[in-house]
């Protein structure tokens, strides 16, 4: 076993074992000793590649720094992140940094976080989660700010390893379309609402949140169209009306033949200005009663594979394509309201949106 620096030891907190370092770095330029002190390291070998990446700067190029805990350094990130992002992302992620990172790193100085120490925690996020790139991303842009404020030289994450995406078996999260079918003669007989919600997602793939979010006024029966420009979404405790997550969301969706028929049928029967609204004060229904309405369906059906409510999307997508093997992938793009969509082909480059409209109307009433 390798003889430890002397130096370097260890000391007892209330979280455990730490190490700490006192090192002479020798005189600078003007005569003047420089010392350094670093203490807070989870264990031996952290405390020793910083000890000796501070030895082989020297004294010259060691410049004291400015101390600041990393919780107080994502104070100020998230200052900024909130602003760049909507209320929904920042709710969504800032639990899981605080979680994930401050967990680890809260009350560690800025520039006592090493590569080693990242590289730890990146394998440690890789073993336990699905989606651990979005965090390191986060904490990677989180020690950026700390680059461009003066609080270390380099980011420890420039030379960290970050292992490719994991490989998942993908589940089946959609229905065919006999599938779809016997699906929704369930729901017809649950009830009008709950046929129609599923109806209208599996022949438009709208999200349930646009879904969930229309109005009467939105459905324009004469030209068959719907416009979609908003989303619910629930934040906190309260259930908000919201733009769209993006442009390209802000779109119209053509009505099929069968689509037209229901909605005529189902506004007999529901005269308050929302297509779904609740039963119990006429406001926006909870985006959870369509995860109710699916465990009843089942019931019904017990045959029926299980899918997400999501999974009526990827539906509408998957029938749409099959049926339509040559269409361009830029009225699919249009009609989801997708940024980007993971298709080859781009025959469309300027395709407007009335024009979508038209084009994709051709192809629904094959389907639906």
């Amino acid at each position: 076993m390798p003889k430890q620096d002397k130096r370097i030891v260890k000391y007892k907190t209330k979280k455990g074992i730490r190490y700490k370092f006192q090192a002479y770095l020798g005189l600078d330029q003007n005569g003047k000793k420089r010392n350094v002190t670093r203490q807070g390291f989870p264990n031996y070998n952290e405390a020793k590649f910083e000890m000796d990446k501070l030895l082989s700067s020297g004294a010259d190029t060691y410049t004291k720094p400015k101390q600041m805990k990393l919780k107080d350094l994502y104070v100020l990130w998230k200052a900024s992140y909130i602003e760049s992002v909507k209320e929904t992302t920042w709710r969504k992620s800032l639990p899981r940094i605080e979680k994930h990172i401050l967990a680890h790193f809260g009350n560690a100085y800025v520039d006592s976080i090493t590569t080693y120490s990242v590289q730890r925690w990146i394998n440690q996020m890789y073993d336990s989660l699905i989606d651990y790139r979005k965090l390191i991303n986060y904490f990677r842009n989180i020690l950026k700010l700390g680059v461009a404020i003066d609080l270390i030289k380099s980011n420890p994450f420039d030379k960290a390893i970050v292992p490719k995406p994991k490989e998942r078996k993908p589940k089946k999260n959609y229905y065919i379309r006999d599938e779809l079918e016997q699906f929704l003669i369930a729901a017809k007989q649950l009830n009008p609402k709950a046929y129609t919600y599923f109806l209208l997602l599996s022949s438009t793939g709208l999200r349930e949140g646009e879904a969930l979010a229309l109005e009467w006024s939105d459905i324009d029966l004469k030209n068959e169209v719907i416009n979609i420009d908003k989303t619910l979404v629930f934040i906190g405790h309260e259930l908000k009306v919201q733009s769209p997550k993006t442009h390209e969301s802000i779109r119209k969706v053509p009505i099929s033949d069968k689509l037209k028929k229901q909605l005529i049928e189902y506004h007999k029967i529901n005269t308050n200005k929302l297509l779904f609204p609740s039963p119990r004060d006429g406001y926006y229904l909870n985006l959870t009663a369509p995860h109710w309405w699916i465990s009843e369906i089942h019931k019904i059906n017990p045959s029926l594979p299980e899918i997400s409510n999501h999974g009526f999307r990827h539906t509408f997508a998957t029938l749409f394509v099959e049926a339509n093997p040559n269409l361009s992938p830029k009225i699919l793009q249009g009609l989801l309201g997708h940024t980007n969509v993971n298709f080859s082909l781009n025959v469309y480059s300027h395709l407007n949106k009335e024009k979508l409209v038209y084009q994709s109307n051709k192809y629904l009433n094959k389907l639906f």
